[in-house]
């Protein structure tokens, strides 16, 4: 990022980041956490409240309710899109595709999880070393950590909440970066060559990730049956 007049543009920083991905997570998180959170999202307690509510207001309420069911439902769909907009990130120019479909599938296949060139290579092997070797290897440590120094007390004694957290310590980055460059035309030229380079992640992560997976239950089924 250039520096203007010696300074560090912070605010032209803060202004790309704040995208309306990042500021809908930002309010989900905050609604989520306060107390306004637990009484809205628990099963049964819109109903619970509306009854104790005079009959005007628990008309409006139960319509905020409708509306959020209508928001989860689309939000289930979140998934699939991510998934098509990184399949459309992945189209080609129409000669590539006829120059691909006469190799057939399988050279196909290898060809897209191949890396390109040497650039790209590099760039395969430093986010497989940070996101399978040293982001879990660091996750274990910080555990260990915590778990001698009692800061979060019977928390990390959870054996399911400890799997989760080890296993999103070595999950390869999600699709959603690919839809944040897709939201600004500055960075749209972007996605299809990140989208390839995610696309070949996801393929190398097939092995490290079930290795890791698994030697994690493992660790925490012996402990927890210990």
């Amino acid at each position: 990022t250039s520096r203007t007049n010696g300074t560090f543009p912070w605010k032209r920083m803060v202004q790309g980041a704040m995208n309306p991905p990042v500021i809908a997570v930002l309010v989900a998180a905050t609604l989520g956490l306060s107390p306004l959170g637990s009484m809205l999202f628990s099963p049964g307690s819109i109903s619970s409240i509306a009854s104790k509510l005079p009959f005007e207001l628990s008309l409006i309420f139960h319509g905020l309710g409708s509306a959020y069911e209508v928001i989860e439902m689309l939000g289930k769909g979140t998934l699939a899109i991510q998934t098509l907009v990184l399949a459309a990130s992945l189209l080609q120019p129409s000669n590539e595709i006829r120059n691909q479909e006469r190799k057939g599938i399988f050279s196909n296949f290898i060809a897209y999880v191949s890396p390109s060139d040497d650039l790209e290579m590099r760039a395969l092997m430093v986010l497989f070393v940070v996101r399978f070797l040293l982001a879990p290897c660091s996750a274990i440590i910080v555990f260990k950590f915590l778990a001698q120094t009692q800061f979060f007390g019977s928390l990390l004694g959870d054996p399911i909440f400890l799997f989760v957290i080890a296993v999103q310590a070595v999950m390869p980055s999600a699709q959603n970066l690919i839809i944040a460059l897709q939201i600004s035309p500055k960075t749209q030229s972007a996605s299809p060559g990140f989208a390839k380079l995610l696309l070949k992640l996801y393929f190398a992560a097939i092995i490290p990730v079930t290795l890791w997976v698994t030697g994690f239950a493992c660790l925490l089924y012996t402990s927890d049956a210990a």
